[in-house]
């Protein structure tokens, strides 16, 4: 019988101040939906830790106004760290992204290079090719390749100097893209 007369107690006490808590939490809140879902919790709590309470009592009220407070501060803390959560992964993706990007674009010049590189080195002959070719993949000296090709050092410079400058022509459309 005891139960039944603390359950009507709270069911006039949660009538009685109901309203007056979710307003109180949504002038902390912000939202109205919630403000009704942390005032339902914390009167559930109060209900499930009933111990004798007097909820005529005026320290009731305050107390059920406090812990109000309480629970929106805690909610707005809650609400603020997971910002911050959502904003640091929003971040994180936003780099991935970006740096995949970066990626996929060096991947794609590299290929665009080398096919220009190889196409500028096919225009020669093949004498000229292997020249340069032993310079550059096996970074042999001019002066060796001169004696390697039974060909004057002049002749082995002036090969060199003619392919670079053909690559340099042709290779100049890509220092103006990252120009742009």
């Amino acid at each position: 019988m005891n139960g039944q007369i603390d359950d009507v107690e709270f069911k006039i006490f949660y009538m009685s101040s109901r309203n007056a808590v979710v307003g109180t939490i949504c002038e902390i809140v912000h939202d109205s939906f919630v403000a009704e879902d942390l005032a339902h919790d914390l009167f559930v709590r109060i209900y499930r830790s009933k111990q004798n309470m007097d909820y005529k009592d005026e320290g009731m009220k305050k107390y059920l106004y406090r812990a109000a407070k309480n629970i929106s501060i805690d909610y707005m803390k809650k609400k603020k760290r997971c910002e911050v959560m959502e904003e640091k992964v929003r971040y994180r993706y936003q780099c991935l992204k970006s740096e995949r990007k970066y990626e996929v674009e060096s991947i794609c010049l590299k290929h665009e290079l080398s096919s220009v590189v190889n196409e500028v080195i096919d225009e020669f002959p093949e004498e000229k090719r292997k020249i340069f070719r032993e310079k550059f993949l096996k970074r042999k000296k001019l002066c060796e390749l001169a004696k390697e090709f039974n060909i004057s050092y002049y002749t082995i410079k002036k090969i060199d100097v003619e392919i670079k400058n053909k690559l340099r022509e042709r290779l100049i459309a890509f220092s103006d893209c990252e120009l742009k």
